[in-house]
């Protein structure tokens, strides 16, 4: 049956709620289309989400509320035209990051404009902006679309791919790599004087002291 119901978790001595609504099922009766930048943005660069929202029968959405949410999340594979490669660094730590744009009304056109300064100047990597915009009608209910915007550290990248799986090569073996530089494109760039630098980790090893030698491996 609709209405509003609610779950209860009884978890020892502790019970936790959540409130749900069942509705009718309702079709969508406006249409949210969400555009960015045709090109990657800088660190320093504030994102922007143009929004143009309608009704299914032509009229614009006049006077709607838009509402959204930026999430940022690495991008590892930052060309589709290149799959396998990782651009950036892999010893860069990026913490989860959330923002809520300001709610924005639209205009006689039916369209908004979404703002927010950069949060993310220091990425050193490719990373995607994620929006996550809900454009609501008059009973408050509302239509969802996200719109994936890229941001690179610099115009030009060197990405890497390794010929091997799951990062592990088999023991006495030949370690391949392949290296490219392209642009946002996908364009491959000519690369002079590039230093590679191969680290060999040891994770299994054992200290021992002596009142001689100290501490050793």
């Amino acid at each position: 049956p609709t209405g509003r119901w609610q779950l209860v978790f009884e978890l020892g001595a502790n019970k936790v709620r959540h409130e749900i609504q069942v509705e009718d099922f309702m079709p969508e009766r406006m249409a949210l289309e969400l555009s960015g930048s045709a090109q990657p943005l800088t660190p320093e660069q504030q994102l922007l989400v143009e929004v143009s929202g309608r009704f299914l029968y032509g009229a614009a959405a006049v006077g709607s509320q838009v509402q959204g949410q930026l999430f940022v999340r690495p991008l590892r594979e930052a060309l589709e035209s290149w799959p396998g490669y990782v651009f950036g660094s892999v010893t860069e730590e990026l913490q989860p990051q959330s923002h809520d744009f300001t709610t924005q009304i639209t205009d006689s056109e039916g369209k908004a404009q979404l703002a927010l300064a950069s949060q993310w100047q220091d990425a050193k990597s490719p990373l995607e902006l994620v929006s996550r915009v809900s454009l609501l009608e008059s009973g408050g209910r509302p239509i969802m679309r996200r719109q994936l915007q890229a941001v690179w550290p610099a115009p030009e990248l060197v990405g890497i791919r390794a010929h091997f799986a799951n990062q592990h090569t088999e023991q006495n073996s030949t370690a391949v790599f392949s290296l490219i530089k392209a642009n946002a494109k996908g364009e491959l760039l000519a690369a002079n004087s590039l230093q590679v630098r191969l680290i060999r980790e040891r994770h299994d090893y054992y200290w021992s002291y002596s009142e001689s030698g100290g501490w050793t491996t």
